[in-house]
């Protein structure tokens, strides 16, 4: 299960495309164009609605964690499922804490990756060492945004 199937699940529900939310890539700019349009529209969003509830905000979050997984397929296609339950892990622990019952359930994922292809895991430890504390500060981030609004 993909990562992010499995915080679709989490949350019960689908998880909305980054289409959805009016952000398409087009042939100059590609994902990260994409990427960039839709925080464009989220930082525009933020500033004019200063009372987000809290599905609008999972729906944010989601969006923005599944827009590093394209970053991550698009740069580190090699390695895209150990990369990306390395970012989940980083994210999770700084989103909710490192004893949360999904930061366990994406160290659990990790750990498997890992487990399956240690050479692949050793070849690209520096890669998942800076996603998970990317990820870790992106969580972090997003938590104290989410308690000042």
């Amino acid at each position: 299960m993909s990562a992010s199937a499995r915080m679709t699940a989490l949350r019960g529900g689908q998880a909305d495309s980054l289409d959805e939310h009016g952000c398409h890539a087009d042939a100059a700019g590609g994902t990260l164009g994409m990427i960039l349009a839709g925080l464009g529209a989220f930082v525009h969003d933020a500033a004019c609605d200063r009372d987000i509830d809290p599905e609008a905000a999972r729906s944010r979050i989601e969006w923005f964690r599944r827009s590093v997984h394209a970053l991550i397929a698009q740069y580190a296609s090699r390695h895209y499922a150990l990369a990306v339950s390395a970012y989940d892990v980083g994210f999770s622990a700084g989103l909710h804490g490192l004893e949360a019952a999904a930061t366990q359930m994406y160290r659990w994922c990790y750990d498997t990756h890992v487990a399956t292809d240690p050479q692949g895991a050793m070849d690209a430890s520096s890669l998942t060492d800076h996603l998970i504390e990317a990820g870790f500060m992106h969580g972090r981030g997003i938590r104290a945004w989410m308690v000042e609004k």
